[in-house]
């Protein structure tokens, strides 16, 4: 059974900037303040997974497929727009309601 704040990002996007990066970062870091476990799978970026593991935020790493459903929340970020991937974080931050998003 799934923890009830355990948060799966699917993080298969590119950042372009370090600004856009740490933005990220920082949301991410808000969300797990919150009392979420963040699983990042073998495909994310690297940096954001190396900042996040360096702030003692993410506590495992495995490749994961969103067909599996073995979390409430699931997200797929794409590199189209940082500022909606941003918005949607924090959405799933502020509503507990089991979505998909992609």
């Amino acid at each position: 059974m799934a923890c009830r704040d355990e948060l799966l990002i699917l993080c298969s996007w590119i950042f372009v900037g370090p600004k856009s990066r740490e933005i990220c970062c920082q949301v991410l870091e808000d969300i797990m303040e919150r009392g979420y476990h963040l699983l990042v799978d073998n495909r994310g970026h690297r940096y954001v997974y190396e900042k996040l593991k360096h702030r003692g935020l993410v506590r495992r790493r495995r490749l994961v497929h969103i067909e599996e459903k073995k979390t409430r929340w699931a997200l797929v970020a794409h590199k189209e727009n940082i500022y909606s991937l941003i918005r949607t974080l924090q959405k799933i931050a502020d509503h507990p309601t089991p979505w998909y998003y992609s």
